[in-house]
């Protein structure tokens, strides 16, 4: 069951030996709702408070999450609040603000943020374009009647880019007949919502919509000109070409293009990719270069010999 949530005032500067007061007959809550308790002692301690508020929250679904190592407390209040979502280093969805009117504006941003979210508001579609394009958000709240570019057609740039055509849309919009409502689900908004609408509607269809796309993080495909790496299913194509590769080829392959240029010694490359082999060497990792050099054809040239250290991958 989900805990409503308290509203308790951390002291962030002493958390160290500073407890807050709990109410009497309440679990020991954060400002935004999450599955479990902070602590069941009367007095727990602060250590137990930071650990157990990390490893419970997660994105403002109100679902558990694991405990994320490293977790340490910042100073950043959310929504001057000081919450412990923040407090504990715990990443909340992003959510933009698409919407021209400026009190509608600015009633969504205090709302959203009053509920842990972060957000990022434009009044104008142009403007919020460019941004998304470098900083993908994990909703999007958007006006159909803007003044540069118009909401539908703000919608189906998004969602005819691979870049970002996974970012959930939700129109908060005037146009309230049907066929507005079908036009703009067609031309791929995730939900509709129509004015006036009902803020406490509109954060729990956010909500909804989170724990719904649980955004699928997009493979990490390498490309260099006619070269394509999927590291996902192993699957490399030198000049639209498949190029089959054995797993020792491949995670050296990976090895090197992943060393970021930096110099990879034989002694290095032999400790990482044949730990665990008992008669190896030197020789090892130069026949397998050799081999990953003629099935990359052209690009083969890419891995550089540095005489008397290693091998690198090279671009340039």
């Amino acid at each position: 069951m989900i805990c409503k949530s308290v509203k308790i005032s951390y002291n962030v500067k002493a958390l160290n030996g500073w407890v807050p007061e709990r109410p009497k007959g309440q679990h020991w809550k954060c400002c935004v709702p999450f599955i479990g308790t902070v602590g069941s002692n009367p007095t727990p301690s602060a250590s137990g408070i930071r650990n157990e508020i990390a490893g419970s929250l997660r994105a403002g679904t109100g679902e558990p999450r694991q405990a994320r190592k490293g977790a340490t407390v910042s100073q950043k209040p959310c929504a001057g609040r000081g919450c412990p979502a923040y407090i504990y280093g715990v990443r909340m969805p992003l959510v933009y603000v698409v919407e021209d009117d400026e009190d509608i504006n600015d009633l969504l941003v205090y709302n959203l943020k009053k509920e842990g979210f972060n957000v990022k508001s434009f009044l104008n579609s142009l403007e919020a374009l460019n941004i998304i394009k470098r900083e993908n958000p994990d909703v999007i709240l958007l006006d159909i009647m803007l003044p540069d570019m118009d909401g539908l057609e703000f919608c189906k740039t998004v969602k005819s880019d691979p870049e970002m055509e996974d970012i959930p849309i939700i129109m908060i919009t005037a146009k309230s007949t049907e066929i507005d409502k079908i036009v703009g689900l067609e031309l791929g908004a995730d939900d509709y919502i129509t004015k006036p609408f009902s803020i406490r509607e509109v954060i729990a269809r956010i909500r909804a919509i989170l724990r719904r796309s649980k955004r699928k993080e997009k493979p990490n495909i390498f490309r260099y000109k006619g070269l394509t790496i999927n590291p996902e299913n192993f699957q490399i194509t030198v000049d639209g070409k498949n190029v089959s590769l054995t797993a020792k080829e491949f995670k050296l392959l990976m090895f090197l293009i992943n060393s970021d240029g930096k110099i990879l010694s034989r002694e290095r490359i032999l400790s990482e990719l044949w730990k665990d082999d008992l008669e190896v060497y030197d020789r090892t990792v130069d026949v397998h270069i050799k081999k990953l050099r003629d099935k990359l054809g052209r690009y083969g040239t890419c891995i550089q010999t540095v005489r008397g250290l290693g091998y690198k991958w090279n671009t340039e």
